[in-house]
């Protein structure tokens, strides 16, 4: 097998996708949060949490796009504003802005994600959007 063939083995462009979106997804994410001021910046040497947590939804999502597998996908963005608004109900120290920037911050990760892993499925040569079930009209 020549490199050419091995790059544009279907496994190693899922792989390069879901990669593509966890890691180069960020700065989107990154520049769409400044465009709009809501970036929030961290105490030097504190952990970067929030950011590792959005690689790493990032490649989740990416995957199960990839895997034809949306509404997994949707269910990761549901999960983590669900948790988020439990998390603020039980710190009363929690002010608005916070939650403000978790969900614009996870909305667009989300976008960017199914972004890349569609591209993704494009570049596989496989359907973006199923058809339907014989009988079912759109």
């Amino acid at each position: 097998m020549s490199s050419r063939e091995l790059m544009l083995h279907p496994a190693v462009m899922g792989v390069a996708t879901v990669l593509l979106a966890g890691l180069a997804g960020h700065f989107p994410v990154v520049w769409f949060l400044r465009a709009t001021k809501f970036l929030r910046h961290t105490a030097h040497g504190k952990p970067q949490f929030a950011r590792w947590i959005g690689v790493f939804e990032r490649f989740a999502i990416a995957l199960f796009v990839l895997l034809d597998s949306l509404t997994t996908a949707a269910f990761i963005f549901g999960l983590k504003t669900a948790v988020m608004a439990w998390r603020v109900d039980k710190d009363d120290s929690a002010a608005s802005q916070i939650v403000e920037y978790i969900l614009i911050g996870t909305l667009v990760s989300f976008v960017v994600a199914v972004a890349f892993g569609l591209a993704g499925r494009a570049l596989l040569g496989l359907p973006l959007i199923k058809s339907p079930a014989p009988g079912i009209a759109l």
